[in-house]
């Protein structure tokens, strides 16, 4: 009886060792598992801290080849362009910043669905999809003559405040919507707010082959009878779904506000399309 009871527990510990020997081999053989990009983005839903997510990268030690709509897609879903940097070059220095670096607890940013947001390139600009195809409306620059002076056969000479203007060059914009209540995508440069965006009216000069805003000051002049209201909701990092009021036909412009410098003959940046 107690050979047969010897037997069972000699039995029972060689079971149990073989056991925990399997176990603690697939444990080492998940912990050895190499990151995948797919990882990354699933510990940021998770809440998982930038600086964790860069210690994994680092002792992963595997650049990724990643091409630009990878990039986009990556940046829709948070994924700031320090951590970007790392997956395609693992030793690269990392610096954190207050706008990367999550506070403890914090919940991830989660961004509402959105059918297009994935398909916006990575670099700032202004896009459409009309029928569903991907369009880019280029930057275009307000240019006009040196503060409080115009020139008349070549002799500079006063200009009154309200005479001051600036302009586009081209009696219509190259870009040009049907629908009276478009959408747009605006991938906003880095440090620029939404609240430094503006909609406004430009007034077309065709004789003279341009397109015209009051300015003052400090750029063009954003009053009750050129602005208009647009619906804004944030779909990615630095993405903006903006969805304008009803536009009558004519011609329109986003404007960077605070973008001017008069000085160098630039009086705003943003980006020009016109309502058919």
């Amino acid at each position: 009886m107690a050979r047969r009871l010897f037997c069972h527990c000699v039995l029972l510990t060689t079971v149990l060792a073989i056991a925990c020997q399997q176990l603690a081999q697939a444990q080492t053989q998940k912990s050895s598992e190499p990151l995948s990009v797919e990882d990354v983005v699933k510990m940021y839903k998770e809440g998982v801290s930038e600086e964790a997510i860069v210690k994994k990268i680092k002792e992963n030690n595997k650049a990724f080849d990643l091409n630009s709509d990878e990039i986009a897609d990556l940046k829709s879903e948070g994924v700031s362009d320090a951590v970007i940097s790392l997956l395609q070059d693992p030793s690269l220095p990392y610096t954190p910043s207050s706008a990367t670096t999550k506070v403890p607890g914090a919940p991830p940013t989660k961004y509402p669905k959105d059918p297009y947001a994935s398909k916006v390139p990575g670099d700032s600009g202004l896009y459409f999809f009309p029928q569903g195809v991907l369009q880019t409306i280029d930057i275009a620059m307000l240019i006009g003559n040196a503060r409080g002076k115009k020139t008349i056969a070549k002799i500079p000479v006063p200009v009154k405040p309200g005479q001051q203007v600036a302009y586009l060059i081209g009696p219509v914009a190259k870009a040009r919507i049907k629908e009276t209540s478009p959408t747009f995508y605006l991938r906003l440069p880095e440090g620029k707010g939404i609240d430094e965006v503006a909609l406004v009216t430009l007034k077309q000069k065709i004789k003279a082959n341009r397109r015209e805003i009051a300015v003052g000051q400090n750029g063009p002049k954003i009053t009750g009878q050129v602005a208009r209201n647009f619906d804004k909701v944030e779909v990615g990092l630095r993405l903006f779904r903006i969805t304008t009021g009803k536009l009558a036909p004519g011609e329109y412009y986003f404007l960077l506000v605070g973008s001017a410098e008069p000085p160098k003959g630039n009086y705003g940046k943003g980006f020009d399309f016109g309502i058919d």
